[in-house]
């Protein structure tokens, strides 16, 4: 009956892996995630007196928590590059902001005096 029972649970947690295809297997999270679970339940099973049955468990459940951490960094990775790429294409209809006007060289009579000096209808001609 515990053969039954836990080949049942481990044919349900692989179905319930999103990711159960040869790329998908032995992604980070995938291994880390069945490791640790197996370590817990391991432990686990051991203080009920079934380790074997509570590592298998523990890897199964773990290695389908992994995946979903897979899964949701991939989401997350995939949405932060949208955006990115959504920044990028409002920055290209973006219009520039207008540069400021340079700040005068001169006040205001000084600028006078020196179009005065340079124009030849205001040239001083020098009467000898």
């Amino acid at each position: 009956m515990k053969r039954i029972l836990i080949s049942i649970f481990t044919l349900f947690a692989l179905t319930a892996a999103p990711h159960f295809s040869s790329a998908g297997i032995f992604k980070k999270e995938n291994v880390l995630g069945a490791a640790i679970g197996g370590l817990t339940g391991g432990v686990i099973g051991h203080q009920s007196r079934h380790a074997k049955e509570g590592a298998i468990i523990g890897s199964v459940a773990g290695y389908a928590v992994g995946s979903a951490v897979h899964d949701e960094k991939k989401k997350s990775r995939k949405r932060h590059e949208q955006r990115k790429q959504e920044r990028a294409a409002l920055e290209e209809t973006m219009v520039p902001a207008p540069t400021p006007a340079p700040e005068p060289r001169f006040s205001k009579s000084e600028e006078r005096q020196l179009l005065l000096q340079s124009s030849r209808l205001f040239s001083v001609r020098e009467s000898n």
